[in-house]
C-alpha cells in the first residue's frame, strides 16, 4: 500500500444543504484553491455546510496533473491501486451523503468558463451557476469514473487557463451563484 496524504478538508457552517466543492483533482490546476481562498474571505454562511476539499494534494505539490493515474478517472478507487484510487476512496466517504457536489477545473488554453453536466435532466443544477455556458457530456463518454459521477447531484466547472485571474473569479462567481441560489449566504456588512 503506498502513502497517501489525506484529502485536506474545510468545513464552514453546518446543516442542509451540504454543499462540497472540489479543487485540486488534477495537481496542475490550482484554480480551486484560489477560489477556496476568495470563499474564505468574502463569503459568510448563514445556512447549510460548504465543505471545501483539496483532493491530490501529492500531485498539487509536485505540479503535475497526477503521481499514478488521473485521479478523475479513478472513482470508486481500488484499496489495491496506486496514489489516485486510494484517494478515490478516500474522497468517495467524504462526500456521500453531500447533497450537491462541485468540482473546479482549468486548462491551458483559455476559454470561457462552462459546466459540464451528464444529461439534459440537470440543466437545473448548472443553471444555478449563472455561467452561460453548459456541456453535456454523456456519462458513457467518460466511464463513470469522475468524481461528479458519484454524487446524485454533481456538475463540473472548467474554468478557463490555468493562471488566469479570469478563471479564478469565474470559479467565485459560480460558486457564489451556487450558494446563493441555494440561500446558503450572507450579505458581508
Amino acid at each position: 500500500m503506498k502513502n497517501v496524504i489525506e484529502p485536506k478538508v474545510e468545513i464552514i457552517g453546518n446543516g442542509k444543504p451540504v454543499v462540497v466543492v472540489v479543487g485540486g483533482i488534477h495537481g496542475d490546476e490550482k484554480v480551486g484553491l484560489r477560489v477556496f481562498e476568495k470563499i474564505k474571505s468574502e463569503l459568510l454562511i448563514s445556512k447549510g455546510t460548504l465543505m471545501l476539499i483539496t483532493a491530490n494534494r501529492q500531485a498539487l505539490a509536485k505540479g503535475v496533473r497526477f503521481i499514478d493515474s488521473d485521479l478523475n478517472r479513478s472513482f470508486p478507487g481500488s484499496i489495491n491501486g496506486g496514489i489516485e484510487d486510494q484517494l478515490a476512496i478516500k474522497l468517495m466517504k467524504i462526500v456521500s451523503g453531500c447533497d450537491y457536489l462541485l468540482d473546479l477545473h482549468a486548462c491551458s488554453v483559455p476559454n470561457p468558463a462552462f459546466c459540464i453536466i451528464r444529461s439534459k435532466n440537470k440543466i437545473n443544477l448548472a443553471k444555478r451557476t449563472n455561467l452561460t455556458n453548459v456541456v453535456i457530456f454523456p456519462l458513457k463518454k467518460q466511464g463513470g469514473r469522475s468524481l461528479i459521477d458519484q454524487v446524485e447531484n454533481g456538475i463540473g466547472l472548467e474554468l478557463g487557463a490555468y493562471e488566469n485571474i479570469g478563471t479564478t473569479n469565474a470559479g467565485f462567481y459560480a460558486v457564489t451563484n451556487f450558494l446563493s441560489s441555494l440561500d446558503m449566504l450572507k450579505k458581508r456588512k
